[in-house]
């Protein structure tokens, strides 16, 4: 293999993951910073309650204490944008431990 992978070189592939991160993050900034209401680069529970709202996600307390607690992990009280972008990516790709599902529900993956 000689450090290639796929036809493409070690070097390569990782440019390609850090640009195809770093354009991820571009467009994630723009939506955290939508419901960052205050500018203090966090998302607390009732920034987090809009956002939920705006998608049209029904949710009852304990759907946003539960969101809350898994987005937070360094249990600050607040989402990071770090944070936020962890768990969007999650979301995506299926590795959150719960996904927010068009109905508000929460299901274990």
């Amino acid at each position: 293999l000689n450090g290639e992978i796929g036809g493409r070189s070690s070097s390569q592939n990782l440019l390609g993951y850090e640009h195809r991160k770093a354009r991820f993050e571009h467009i994630v900034h723009s939506f955290f910073k939508k419901y960052d209401a205050n500018g203090d680069g966090r998302i607390d529970s009732v920034e987090l309650k809009l956002l939920l709202e705006d998608l049209h996600i029904p949710h009852t307390k304990a759907h946003l204490d539960h969101y809350m607690k898994e987005m937070d992990t360094d249990k600050s009280g607040d989402i990071e944008f770090e944070e936020f972008v962890s768990a969007m990516a999650n979301n995506i790709t299926g590795r959150s431990t719960s996904r927010v599902s068009t109905y508000g529900s929460t299901g274990s993956t």
